[in-house]
């Protein structure tokens, strides 16, 4: 799937609330050239008149795979952010624990680097609230660490082994 941009040339940035709200914290992550679900399926229960996410199951993350390899063989993206744990499972293939391996470079798919750290939404959830700018924080460092990662410089990387 070829890279869609925007009227300034900049690569295309979903525009969804966890994103748009985001945006200096995405801003951090240099060298990012395309943002893209892994999971091609939305799941949500509908209450009253609004849409609940739910995560996807395994099938899912099973049917969406050749999509991804596919993009990652288009885009051939230097590092891979993988934005909560469903993302973490979809790109590295195995159950990922955003707590323990957050921020860490570690190997992806291809031998690319890969780096997993919490969804925005979930840090937009903590808006108003105690622990969102550490929240916010945190996620800036993950993604300078990815975008670290992505210009060669020295970044401390782990196996696949969780």
């Amino acid at each position: 799937m070829p890279q869609q941009e925007q009227p300034d040339a900049r690569p295309w940035v979903p525009d969804r609330p966890s994103v748009r709200s985001l945006g200096r914290a995405v801003q951090d992550c240099r060298g990012c050239e395309l943002w893209e679900d892994a999971v091609k399926h939305f799941r949500f229960e509908q209450r009253g008149r609004r849409r609940i996410h739910r995560s996807p199951e395994l099938r899912h993350l099973v049917a969406c795979h050749p999509w991804l390899e596919a993009e990652l063989g288009v885009v051939d993206p230097d590092v891979v952010v993988c934005l909560g744990t469903s993302a973490g499972r979809a790109v590295l293939g195995r159950p990922v624990r955003i707590g323990a391996e957050r921020g860490t470079v570690m190997e992806g798919p291809g031998g690319r680097d890969a780096v997993v750290t919490t969804h925005p939404s979930a840090v937009l959830r903590l808006r108003a609230r105690e622990g969102y700018d550490e929240a916010f924080a945190a996620l800036v460092d993950d993604l300078r660490t990815a975008g670290a990662a992505g210009t060669g410089r020295d970044t401390t990387r782990t196996g696949d082994d969780g």
